[in-house]
């Protein structure tokens, strides 16, 4: 399971620092694993994450739960905003290639718009559901 997960990580890792709308306005592809202290923003996290194994009759399937988040300190929710709706034609647009194993479906499950603690920041956190199948 953990390498389905690792290779959907770096499928969604890979089309969001290849889409060239998404780079302009993450100047310098702020896309991050875990975002360093200081990182500037607008910039993109990855959040929480769960890999189910799926009982299937051939081929080992595994369903993945996974967040990606968005972090704005723009004025108001619209950066944040406009951010997640590229986030989610990226990875929901049919392009994304798994570096090993097989997408068999990803879909948007919701995105919850908050703001941060300190009221600076804004967050959307876009939750996607994935089926992956391994040979």
């Amino acid at each position: 399971m953990s390498d389905a997960r690792h290779a959907l990580t770096q499928a969604v890792y890979q089309a969001l620092m290849a889409d060239a709308g998404l780079t302009a306005i993450l100047a310098d592809g702020r896309v991050y694993d875990h975002a360093p202290r200081g990182a500037a923003y607008p910039f993109i996290s990855f959040g929480e994450g769960r890999s189910t194994d799926l009982d299937a009759d051939a081929v080992p399937t595994t369903e993945h739960r996974f967040e990606v988040v968005v972090h704005s300190r723009a004025p108001g929710r619209r950066e944040a905003s406009d951010i997640a709706a590229r986030v989610t034609a990226v990875l929901t647009g049919g392009g994304l290639t798994l570096p090993e194993g097989r997408l068999v479906g990803l879909r948007q499950r919701d995105t919850i718009l908050a703001e941060g603690r300190d009221q600076q920041a804004y967050r959307a956190r876009l939750r996607f559901t994935a089926l992956t199948e391994t040979d």
